[in-house]
């Protein structure tokens, strides 16, 4: 056998370890496209993490670009990051800075095939400085949502220029082409391992995943459970912790970030997952949540915003129940309705586990990996 083409992956949401409770979509789609490619990974440092290790196959080099101590603008999302504190953006520009000499250091020496970078910014702006290797950019969200000044388009669209483009859901690609930021973005989702965990359910549980952020709601979710009889779990830490806990009901437990496993374990015991997503006041919204996913491979229903992204895998009615996002009242009558009508609440739970199927991992990797190879013809 030949030896296998050189993929360079660029990230920044990327988890610590196997079993982090980062989104670990990025590295999940690495792992697959190991069994084709020597893939090498390419992403910021973040406290607690390697600087060097090996993952299934899959080279990861975490850069230094600060103080090692206080390197954490990749914790988590950077554009929630950023808004934190004077000190977040200062890190920015550091980050960038190292990350563009790492990556023309890994070039010159590795010698990529081709570079996939997820997110237009910074990951799709630094392998700009490799214009001689074919290239695939994949959106996921902000990066298309937000950072829409006249400006930021212009760089946008020289980012995404002489690239092939992805997005993760069918609305992101048609604002994609109708700001004339690239001609055609193929629409491929993040995947999913369904791994449909064997165990009981807990009567009257909820479940909410996610980085304590205002895109993703939780603020609309914890005034739709006071007064239910549920027991909501909320996975995830984030800016936003500090001012929802004092909010909360006595039926709401903050479990912070847990481990992949364990995620995965809450889910599978949960009757319900609710994701309450939201736009932001930045125009930041949701692409496809991974957890969404996760949930349908767990058979664990699913209340949710009716946004784009969501509203195409979550079908009112057929696959679980939508409302319009900040309605508390709809979140609230949709909760009681599932937690005690059994017979819809199985229903919507098996068909959106058939759903589900269709973002399979591996069928997903298989999609990415037909568009890199496209690219080194």
């Amino acid at each position: 056998m030949g030896e296998k083409p050189r993929l360079l992956v660029l990230a920044t949401t990327f988890p610590k370890s196997l079993n982090d409770g980062t989104p670990s979509f990025v590295l999940d789609i690495a792992r697959e496209h190991a069994k084709s490619f020597d893939v090498w990974v390419l992403t910021p440092m973040v406290p607690g993490a390697k600087r060097w290790e090996t993952i299934d196959g899959v080279r990861i080099s975490r850069f230094h670009y600060l103080f090692p101590a206080t390197e954490d603008l990749a914790d988590g999302s950077i554009m929630d990051n950023l808004r934190k504190s004077f000190y977040q953006k200062l890190q920015l520009p550091f980050m960038i800075a190292s990350f563009s000499y790492r990556f023309l250091f890994r070039v010159l020496i590795w010698k990529p095939d081709v570079i996939h970078a997820h997110w237009i910014i910074p990951g799709g702006l630094v392998s700009k400085l490799a214009p001689w290797v074919p290239r695939v950019i994949t959106t996921h969200g902000g990066d298309v949502y937000a950072l829409n000044s006249r400006f930021m388009l212009a760089l946008k669209r020289f980012i995404l220029n002489s690239a092939s483009v992805t997005a993760v859901n069918g609305e992101m690609s048609e604002k994609l082409i109708s700001n004339s930021l690239t001609d055609q973005a193929e629409v491929i989702p993040m995947g999913v391992k369904l791994d449909n965990l064997d165990v009981e359910k807990t009567p009257g549980q909820i479940v909410f995943v996610g980085r304590l952020v205002e895109k993703k709601g939780l603020k609309y979710l914890l005034e739709a459970v006071k007064n239910l009889d549920c027991q909501l779990k909320v996975i995830g830490d984030g800016p936003l912790a500090e001012s929802l806990k004092p909010n909360a009901a006595d039926n709401v437990e903050f479990l912070g970030q847990l481990s992949k496993a364990e995620v995965m374990r809450v889910i599978a015991q949960s009757e319900l997952m609710v994701i309450p997503s939201v736009i932001a006041e930045n125009g930041d919204r949701e692409g496809l949540p991974v957890t969404l996913m996760e949930a349908a491979s767990n058979q664990t229903a699913v209340i949710a915003s009716n946004l784009s992204g969501i509203n195409e895998v979550v079908i009112d009615e057929e696959t679980g129940l939508l409302t319009d996002q900040r309605d508390v009242e709809a979140l609230k009558t949709a909760i009681s309705r599932l937690l005690d009508d059994d017979e819809t609440r199985i229903r919507l739970q098996r068909a959106l586990y058939e759903k589900a199927k269709d973002f399979d991992i591996e069928q997903i990797a298989q999609r990415y990996r037909d568009v890199i190879m496209r690219e080194l013809k």
